[in-house]
């Protein structure tokens, strides 16, 4: 039996089964991109590059596309009403994640080497595993955070695979609640806790950005998928905190929140670092983010009273 591993995405966890399976039995490696592959490279795992062309141009490719979906595959009514989903369904947001030709040629390319079962990422950020997975026996091991909306949204659909291993009970129970299969627990120090912030350390974070030790002070993180909460809950929070400090999570959600008018003002500060949260009373957050909260060194409030990012489950 010959195993392939195949890597669109990378982790500790990845790389710990990787081993495992070169050690055990026949193992050929593959990966989809070079960034990857140069990372394997410096682990000592010899990969083969599979690297495949897109459509030839974008008119090619559009005209797929809505062959596909305008009215194509799409073309059914929602329930109890006439109206087709491709009418109403964000289709300039599946066209960007379309790979047409391209996907069709990584499938056969993988497909095309010799393996009898594979092990690859548990991620939602390429449709290759996924695909594979319909076809013969694949494993998947866990390369993000699990506890999310879009995760809770595609675990409602089955999920293909003969395993998952996790890196954390508390990914195996939430998983399970989803997935019928076998759940394997391979802690992999994928996801680092927070250290508590010490008094002489937040006394000399607020001295630094000249806050009095006895101000309230507050930390939002700004991520631009929560921008409707941001703006309908800002005014309220601002009047809780003598100083409220908000920091763009990516270089994208700090250009968004120029765009929508947030600058400086005279107890809103916008902060470049993270380093600044010892000098916080609480972080503010509108949904729950397993890739952020675990990390975080003082207490997390989540500011979610619509629940539309369902974050008391996803807490849980």
């Amino acid at each position: 039996m010959r195993t392939l591993v195949l890597f669109t995405a990378i982790s500790n966890s990845m790389i710990s089964i990787a081993y495992d399976a070169l050690d055990s039995r026949p193992t050929i490696f593959a990966d989809l991109d070079d960034g990857i592959h140069s990372q394997l490279k410096s682990l000592g795992i010899s990969s083969t590059p599979i690297r495949m062309p897109g459509d030839h141009s974008w008119a090619v490719r559009d005209t797929e596309f809505a062959g596909y979906a305008m009215p194509g595959s799409l073309d059914f009514e929602f329930q109890c009403t006439t109206l087709p989903a491709w009418k109403v369904l964000s289709l300039d947001r599946f066209s960007f994640w379309y790979r047409g030709r391209q996907a069709r040629l990584e499938y056969e390319a993988v497909m095309g080497l010799n393996w009898d079962n594979a092990i690859v990422p548990l991620s939602l950020h390429h449709p290759l595993p996924w695909r594979i997975a319909k076809d013969k026996p694949v494993m998947a091991v866990q390369v993000e955070p699990l506890r999310t909306r879009a995760w809770r949204d595609w675990l409602s659909r089955p999920v293909p695979y003969t395993k998952v291993f996790v890196s954390s009970q508390r990914d195996a129970d939430f998983i399970k609640q989803f997935y019928v299969g076998e759940i394997h627990l391979i802690p992999a120090g994928d996801n680092p806790v927070g250290t508590k912030v010490s008094a002489d350390e937040k006394k000399e974070a607020r001295k630094g950005l000249n806050i009095s030790d006895g101000a309230r002070v507050g930390l939002v993180l700004f991520d631009s998928q929560t921008e409707w909460e941001f703006r309908k809950h800002l005014g309220e929070i601002a009047s809780v905190y003598n100083h409220l400090l908000i920091y763009p999570l990516t270089q994208n959600d700090r250009r968004n929140l120029r765009s929508i008018g947030v600058v400086n003002q005279a107890n809103i500060r916008i902060v470049d670092s993270l380093a600044v949260e010892p000098a916080a009373d609480e972080v503010i957050m509108f949904r729950y983010d397993d890739r952020v909260i675990p990390s975080r060194r003082v207490p997390v409030r989540i500011v979610d009273s619509s629940e539309r990012w369902d974050s008391a489950l996803l807490a849980q």
